[in-house]
């Protein structure tokens, strides 16, 4: 997708500063359940229920980012109205609340058919430009609903278009929460020192979304740490999707948080980890997230992860060693996996006590990945019912396995993964448990396919609407500023 490009002229300016824009994330009913259950308490009524709150990732590991891509817009932006996971109504509701000239979508694959249905309702609203961003605009045909689309961060572009001026001192959020780590609230602060990832993994759309990585400058840094501190919040997640990428960047933010007495949590690879873990151990990590995807060494080189269960192994026991914990994804459904060697994989995780939590997704090519593409052209995509498309489906074709198959091994990993220290997820499957006692029938009732097996398991690709009576934009980044889009991973889903 591109962005946009004109020749500012004063009149130009001028009318951007009179834009007045409105952007929405998704609204939280089209969220999936896996990704929105930490907004509400889990009522563990039903074997779903217990699968969506045990496979989410922030309702399981006790904590709540809050939506970072309005936030770094707003921060940089102020002009912009927000709209952070509103209901379809209160959606509604403020495109008839004022006057808006823009409105801006930010949304995933899996939500482009409800980001259509958003663009629908803010023409008839008479909003007069739709803008679109985040992973999901690279859906295959989804951009005939837009007049701009944006890949990559936004901010930069959007001052400009807006406000009519560029951005000439760079905002960090307040990205504040709670951490309900082992149920016991942490004031925590999440820092970007990087947004954006080079790794060369297939299944990501990272590297090809943010074509570059995005530093935030270290007075900045600085700045949003001294905040935190101020406000009493002794422990920073450092949320890059790769801490480390810039090591000498990222020794600076240490020294950073070091000099104001405070620990903190990293997303970053294992191999990366693996490598430096003694020395951030010794200047205060805490914990760290990754991406362990499988414990099957051709798996891992398939979808090019640049690492090994033996490194996946190392890691794990020297946090262990050190007192500390990791919180994991992991992949199942990779082509050359089976039931069993899932299953036999899976059950290695729970040889290392320092792993907390790990959630499980079903490999799924989203568009915008060398996956995709791959999968695409080799005529396996099976399923382009994108509301699918939240790595809990099998949407391609598969050697060993049927959508329904793939469900019911998914369940069975989330059940069977538990620390038991970890008493969320510990207390939901006690209650998964009691569940099946009282109806043993129910057992093979789990994950009912999302299409009848009557039905034959080939839909063709979902038809887009093209806009009435004009065609989409097509745009050019302007020189010398960094392509920029709305958000990112809502994650929940990648």
């Amino acid at each position: 997708m591109s962005t946009v490009g004109v020749k500012l002229t004063a009149d130009k300016v001028e009318e951007m500063k009179r834009k007045k824009m409105l952007l929405s994330t998704i609204p939280v009913e089209d969220i999936v359940l896996t990704a929105r259950a930490h907004r509400r308490t889990p009522t563990l009524r039903s074997i779903d229920e217990c699968f969506m709150a045990g496979n989410n990732i922030e309702y399981v590991n006790g904590f709540t980012l809050p939506n970072y891509a309005t936030r770094f817009i707003k921060a940089n932006v102020p002009s912009v109205d927000i709209l952070e996971y509103p209901t379809w109504d209160e959606y509604e509701s403020a495109l008839k609340s004022e006057r808006y000239d823009v409105l801006g979508i930010s949304f995933w694959t899996y939500t482009s058919g409800a980001a259509a249905k958003m663009a629908k309702m803010a023409r008839e609203a008479g909003i007069p430009e739709v803008w679109g961003g985040g992973h999901g605009v690279s859906t295959p045909g989804i951009d005939a609903h837009f007049d701009r689309v944006f890949d990559s961060y936004s901010e930069y572009e959007l001052k400009l278009l807006l406000e009519g001026e560029e951005i000439t001192e760079f905002r960090h959020p307040d990205l504040s929460h709670k951490y309900d780590y082992f149920l016991e609230e942490v004031p925590t602060g999440y820092l970007f020192a990087i947004r954006g990832c080079r790794a060369p993994c297939n299944f990501c759309s990272g590297p090809r979304y943010y074509k570059k990585l995005a530093a935030t400058p270290l007075p900045e840094v600085e700045k949003i740490l001294d905040f935190y501190r101020e406000r009493g919040i002794k422990h920073i997640t450092v949320v890059d999707e790769t801490f480390l990428q810039r090591k000498q960047h990222a020794k600076e933010v240490i020294e950073a948080m070091e000099k104001r007495e405070m620990t903190f949590t990293c997303t970053s690879r294992i191999d990366v980890l693996v490598r430096n873990i003694d020395e951030l151990h010794e200047h205060g990590l805490t914990n760290v997230y990754v991406g362990i995807e499988s414990m099957n060494p051709v798996s891992l080189q398939n979808v090019r992860k640049g690492n090994t269960p033996n490194k996946t192994t190392a890691l794990l026991k020297r946090l262990h060693e050190l007192g500390c914990f990791a919180f994991g994804t992991y992949m199942i459904c990779m082509d050359n996996d089976t039931e069993e060697s899932v299953k036999e994989d899976v059950a290695k995780l729970d040889m290392f006590p320092a792993l907390y939590g790990a959630i499980f997704w079903i490999t799924t090519p989203f568009p915008g990945t060398d996956l995709y593409d791959e999968v695409d052209a080799a005529g396996r995509i099976v399923d382009k019912d994108w509301s699918h498309y939240t790595a809990l489906h099998l949407v391609q074709e598969h050697p060993n396995f049927t959508p329904e198959e793939a469900r019911k091994l998914l369940y069975y990993c989330v059940k069977n993964h538990c620390h038991p220290m970890n008493l969320r997820k510990e207390k939901l499957v006690r209650r998964w448990n009691k569940i099946e006692r009282r109806n043993p029938n129910i057992v093979n009732q789990w994950a009912t396919p999302y299409k009848p097996d009557t039905k034959p398991w080939v839909d063709p690709p979902m038809d887009w609407e093209p806009l009435v009576g004009k065609q989409p934009i097509q745009h050019h980044p302007p020189q010398g500023l960094v392509q920029l889009g709305i958000g990112r991973r809502s994650m929940a889903v990648r």
